[in-house]
Parts: structure tokens; sequence; C-alpha cells
């Protein structure tokens, strides 16, 4: 685990394991109606078990997930950490596009426009680049202004909408942006893949 200052705010930042139903579980409890439509497309009263299982099915380099703690409501009880998730994202191998992962991510409402999407966008981008990823994408709700300008940011290209202009496909290049990230930052992010040799490719030779 490691810490990343946000402004007045420390977050944690940790791998995701199998064993985090119940901290993701809970994050999703505290999204208001309007943020959990915009990430899973619906309002969704409670995340399904098809999603929790996909979330879960955590299995580096090819699927990884990474999940950001706010530190000022943690402690050493075990019910402090479900209080203090507030964000994740996770990249997901597509098989059938060598180089090319699919991610999700999802802020609580009162972490958003803070920085923590960026923070969270640059953990799959550094540790993108360490397994091999060259492209992330997803679909992304067209009215979804806040993800369509994080995304920008990081020279996203868009392709056409789908026939109801519900949803357009987005690709962001990896390798293009690394340098951009401060490089204070990045180094931090390195720790933190460190953390777990999987997402670490082995020594030539």
């Amino acid at each position: 685990m490691i810490k990343v200052t946000l402004g007045d705010t420390d977050v944690m930042l940790r791998w995701a394991t199998p064993m985090d139903g119940e901290l993701l579980a809970s994050g999703f409890k505290r999204l208001s109606a309007e943020s959990r439509r915009m990430r899973f497309f619906s309002a969704m009263p409670r995340m399904p078990d098809s999603v929790m299982k996909s979330l879960l099915s955590i299995d580096p380099p090819r699927h990884f997930a990474v999940i950001a703690l706010d530190a000022s409501v943690m402690d050493s009880t075990p019910d402090s950490w479900f209080a203090a998730a507030v964000g994740v994202a996770r990249l997901i191998a597509m098989p059938e596009r060598p180089g090319a992962s699919e991610f999700a991510m999802t802020v609580i409402d009162g972490f958003q426009h803070h920085g923590l999407g960026h923070l969270l966008f640059e953990v799959l981008l550094v540790t993108g680049a360490h397994v091999g990823v060259r492209t992330i994408e997803a679909d992304v709700l067209t009215e979804n202004a806040a993800m369509t300008a994080l995304l920008h940011h990081y020279r996203s290209k868009s392709s056409h909408p789908t026939n109801d202009y519900t949803t357009t496909h987005t690709r962001v290049p990896v390798a293009e942006n690394l340098d951009d990230i401060d490089p204070e930052r990045r180094a931090m992010l390195e720790e933190l893949i460190r953390h777990d040799p999987r997402l670490v490719p082995p020594e030539p030779g």
C-alpha cells in the first residue's frame, strides 16, 4: 500500500484481491444514482453479482484492479476499511486484440473532481506499460462529460457513437502519456507495482 496526497487529502492505494467483495459493495452503496448510471449505464440499486464476480476475478497481469482508500477514516478496526473505500479502477486484457485492455473506473461522489480519477487512471497507464498494454479502451456514455474530459486529457481517440448515440468507444494510447505524468507520482506508482511481482515482467535472460 502507498500513500498519495491529493490537495489536503491523503489516499492509500493498494491492489484489489478476490477477498474485497464487501469493500467494493460498501463503496457502491455510497454512490449516487447518477454516478451509478454514469458508470454502469443504469442506476441499479445494488451491484449485480455478475459485476461483482468480474471485479473480483483478479488474475495479474491479464486482469488487475487498484483500490483507493480515504486515509483520514482508516484505523485499526475492520469496519473503518469499509467506510474508507472511495474509488476503484481496473484493466482487463482483450484476448482478441493483443496489447489492448478494457478499463473501468468508479469514484464515489465526495471524491469526484478532486484528482482521484486522474490518479487512478495514471495507475492503469503506468502499470499497463509494465505488462505490455498499448491501448486502454472503454465504452463511455456520450453524456458523461466528466469521463470524456478526463480521457481527452490523456489523448483519447473516439470512434463514432453507437447508432442511438448513447455510448462512444474511446481509446487511450499508453506510451504517449507516460512522460507527462509527474515524475514523483510516477515513482510512487512504480513502487506500488513492485508490491505485486506478478505485475513486473521478469528480467530478460
